[in-house]
């Protein structure tokens, strides 16, 4: 809990209730320390927005958007080549794999924001974020 009281000179000073000397001085000098009303939770919806939003910038903080278009157009094309009954390379079936590792983080990320969200008290603070490994 914190504590506040107004000092001499108009300040109002904040005290944590475990801090028992610096109560005791605040006493002992007169003041009158007033428990500071507890902050309002958070709603839902805000609190699930801001998981999605810390979830996305994780993201996007490793893997920008405009890569992440990249990935998704050259999966296509890796894709439309199988479709086509054509081999991929050896240096294809690697983009493939390393395309597939990035999106399993990403999941794993989502994951993770989900796990936050259906907790209702658990907020980004809380969240355990997977390591970017580099990926592709």
């Amino acid at each position: 809990m914190i504590l506040t009281y107004t000092h001499p000179n108009g300040l109002i000073k904040r005290l944590d209730s475990d801090n028992t000397a610096a109560i005791a001085v605040a006493a002992s000098k007169g003041y009158v320390l007033t428990p500071e009303p507890e902050p309002e939770p958070m709603p839902e919806s805000a609190r699930i927005a801001q998981i999605k939003g810390a979830a996305h910038a994780h993201i996007t903080a490793s893997l920008p958007e405009w890569k992440q278009r990249n990935l998704t157009a050259r999966q296509l094309e890796l894709v439309k080549k199988r479709l086509l009954g054509q081999s991929l390379s050896t240096d294809e079936q690697g983009q493939e794999v390393a395309i597939e590792a990035v999106w399993a983080w990403v999941k794993s990320v989502r994951a993770e924001s989900d796990r936050l969200e259906a907790d209702n008290d658990l907020n980004t603070d809380d969240a355990n974020w997977p390591v970017w490994n580099g990926g592709s």
